[in-house]
Parts: structure tokens; sequence; C-alpha cells
């Protein structure tokens, strides 16, 4: 079962309380793998299996916000800025 070897891994990684760069650390090793985008999508399913309510999905510092937002900040700037940067020059003309 290669999902409860990821599961067992989170787990133990949850229990650390990892903070700040080591989201990033993580994020590094599994996109070397290849399973990034698997690794974080049994991080949502997690944190939504967690969560009481439908409300606090996302709501707490948890492990899985952490590694979502160094996600955002580290994948996300290319095509954000492929985004904005021509709008932002439109306007400035």
């Amino acid at each position: 079962m290669r999902r409860r070897g990821i599961w067992s891994g989170f787990a133990a990684l949850q229990r650390r309380q990892i903070r700040g760069d080591d989201g990033g650390l993580v994020l590094s090793i599994f996109d070397a793998k290849g399973g990034l985008i698997r690794f974080l999508k049994a991080a949502v399913e997690e944190e939504i299996q967690r969560t009481a309510t439908e409300e606090m999905v996302f709501r707490s510092n948890s492990f899985c916000t952490t590694l979502l937002s160094t996600f955002a900040r580290t994948h996300g700037y290319d095509y954000l800025r492929s985004i904005m940067a021509p709008l932002i020059t439109e306007f400035a003309r």
C-alpha cells in the first residue's frame, strides 16, 4: 500500500509540527520524487477529514496550511507574474 507509506510519513511530520522553511524542504523532497501533487492532495484530504465543520477548513495553522502557503509562494509566483504583468503594463500606458 503506497498511500499508507505517504501517510505514515505525513503523520510523523504533523506530530513534529513543522513550520516555515521545513515545509519548503518537505515539498522539495516530494517534488524531486515526482509526487508533489499527490502529496498535496493527500494533505488536503486529511485536513478536510480532521476538520469538524466546513467553515473551519484551512482556518488553522496546521501543517497542511503551511504546505499550501509554501507551495503557493514557490510555484505560484511565475504563474501569477505571467498573468498580472501584461495587465499592469497595460494599465501603466
